[in-house]
């Protein structure tokens, strides 16, 4: 399992803001990392904080997404799906939802 200060490392992105207190950094969001995609982080990320959020007993995970965010295939390939808002974000958001 890869280790977020090893994800921050591995991400050759110049766009990077601070994540954590120690100065790891990961891409902004709505950028995108060519390096990270080739090798399927974000499908990783994704499958991982499901298995979290089982182990934690949660009962459904939510979550938003730009328009155009490459991303939307992955969640929907593994069971996100099209939500009512749950808050008033005010950029032009995509919910979705998924049921654990």
């Amino acid at each position: 399992m890869m280790t977020s200060t090893g994800l921050a490392n591995l991400l050759p992105c110049d766009r990077r803001r601070s994540l954590f207190p120690d100065g790891r950094r990961l891409p902004p969001r709505g950028s995108s990392c060519s390096a990270a995609a080739a090798i399927g982080i974000g499908n990783s990320l994704i499958k991982a904080t499901l298995d979290t959020a089982r182990r934690m007993r949660c009962r459904r995970l939510v979550l938003d997404t730009m328009p155009a965010s490459s991303a939307i295939a992955a969640y929907e390939a593994l069971g996100f799906q099209r939500i009512d808002p749950y808050w008033n974000n005010i950029l032009p958001v995509i919910y979705y939802g998924k049921t654990l």
